[in-house]
């Protein structure tokens, strides 16, 4: 398995009544609303997609970092790992996602 599923069932839990499509991506799974990943998963870290300028008022906090791919920042992404994200921070990355 590439990505937590003690993870993804946090996020359905999350979503609750949401319409929301789950999408094998890569080796990680990603959960779209309105046709735009809100958030993604792979290997320990929730994925998700802020604006740019935003990036480095995150990227410091504790467990947050550049979303790399292939050792390349992806821009306006972030990486948040798992070992962060108790209930009421994963709500609030999860909510950042759905707003992005």
């Amino acid at each position: 398995m590439a990505y937590s599923e003690k993870l993804a069932d946090r996020i359905r839990d999350h979503l609750g009544d949401l319409e929301f499509d789950e999408t094998r991506i890569m080796d990680g799974l990603g959960f779209f609303v309105d046709d735009r990943m809100a958030v993604g998963l792979l290997d320990d870290c929730l994925c998700l997609h802020v604006d740019e300028k935003s990036v480095l008022g995150y990227v410091g906090q504790d467990g947050v970092d550049r979303y790399e791919f292939a050792g390349v920042p992806v821009p306006g992404w972030l990486a948040i790992t798992e070992t962060v994200l108790d209930d009421e921070g994963l709500a609030a990355w999860v909510t950042l996602g759905l707003e992005g």
